[in-house]
């Protein structure tokens, strides 16, 4: 019986593009980070756990990425700012807001190098994984959310706040500011409710011949 196999000798779809994806974006509304702050101060757990919920603070306060977070040592913190030495995109700083610097001067000094000291070995930085993240977005009805979406969530509320696209950059630590464009987008809410502000003020200058105060500013 004769075998149908052929064999390719080469890939047939080697020159071929793949079809682009869009990324996926996610960041949270208010609602859903008054959500996400109730569910962390519902939580009563061990050590860990509390060190867990001051991370994933810090990351919606800071905007920073959570290796910068976990492994942030104390000889990088003045104050009112980071000096972060080795970041995904080199040696940056990073503004503290109000919140964010409360946050880390309430940290027990248990360790002389790590902010966020594993409890086993306080000489090492605690582990990257996160387990707490799971349970707080289950209980805050969060589950489509990443870790990494409270860093969306800090750049798209900046956008949202009239926050200039350079400066939103540099609080990110890009180096371009095409980089920044794939974090600050806004929800399908902010840009409806934009469009309808718009509408108003054109009907008023139709019906009333007036300029519209909204379109002044």
């Amino acid at each position: 019986m004769r075998s149908n196999v052929v064999f390719v000798q080469s890939n047939p779809t080697k020159n071929l593009k793949r079809n682009p994806r869009l990324k996926l974006t996610r960041f949270l509304s208010r609602t859903e980070i008054g959500r996400l702050h109730q569910a962390l101060d519902s939580h009563r757990g061990r050590a860990s756990g509390r060190q867990q919920i001051e991370i994933i603070r810090l990351l919606l306060f800071t905007g920073c990425r959570k290796g910068e977070i976990i492994h942030l040592r104390w000889t990088e913190y003045h104050g009112d700012r980071l000096y972060l030495h080795d970041s995904k995109t080199g040696a940056r700083t990073v503004h503290l807001n109000t919140q964010a610097q409360a946050i880390i001067a309430r940290q027990p000094r248990i360790s002389d190098i790590y902010v966020f000291p594993s409890h086993y070995d306080t000489s090492k930085p605690r582990s990257i994984e996160l387990s707490l993240w799971r349970k707080v977005k289950q209980v805050a009805d969060l589950n489509d959310v990443r870790l990494h979406d409270l860093r969306h969530t800090f750049a798209s509320h900046a956008v949202i706040n009239k926050v200039p696209l350079p400066i939103v950059a540099r609080l990110l630590g890009h180096s371009r500011e095409r980089m920044t464009l794939r974090y600050a987008h806004v929800s399908d809410r902010e840009t409806e409710a934009a469009a309808e502000r718009i509408g108003t003020a054109l009907a008023s200058v139709m019906t009333h011949g007036k300029r519209s105060t909204i379109l002044s500013h």
